[in-house]
């Protein structure tokens, strides 16, 4: 009977360290769990916010567009302009020519009659 007692309280004490072994195991994994979670949370606000950055950058990036867009659009008109202007000068200087050459020169003494047909460009000494 000694033996046979010995035996009943050696077996239930090994299906007690046995409960305790497996108990530590169930409870190491259940906090690895709760770990691995919260870091899983934690990468899932990291993507959420790298996600937000990214929609963040595009709008900034189809606005920076929009902008180069415009100011591709402002400098073709500034040099359309420029040109233009250019035209212009040109056009004065050929029609202020023209009137150059259509207009009676000073030194060969020839009188310009103006709307009323007086003649204009004379000096006419009117002191007595």
């Amino acid at each position: 009977m000694f033996v046979t007692s010995t035996s009943s309280s050696g077996a239930s004490a090994l299906q007690v360290l046995q409960q305790q072994k497996a108990q530590r195991t169930a409870d190491q994994a259940e906090q690895e769990a709760r770990v691995l979670q919260q870091k899983a949370r934690a990468a899932q606000n990291e993507a959420d916010q790298a996600q937000d950055n990214a929609s963040s950058l595009k709008t900034r990036s189809e606005q920076a567009d929009g902008k180069a867009g415009q100011a591709r659009l402002s400098l073709e008109s500034l040099r359309s302009l420029q040109g233009t202007q250019k035209q212009m000068q040109d056009l004065r200087a050929g029609i202020a020519e023209g009137l150059k050459q259509l207009s009676p020169s000073s030194a060969s003494g020839a009188a310009v009659l103006n709307a009323e047909g007086q003649s204009t460009g004379s000096v006419i000494n009117v002191t007595a």
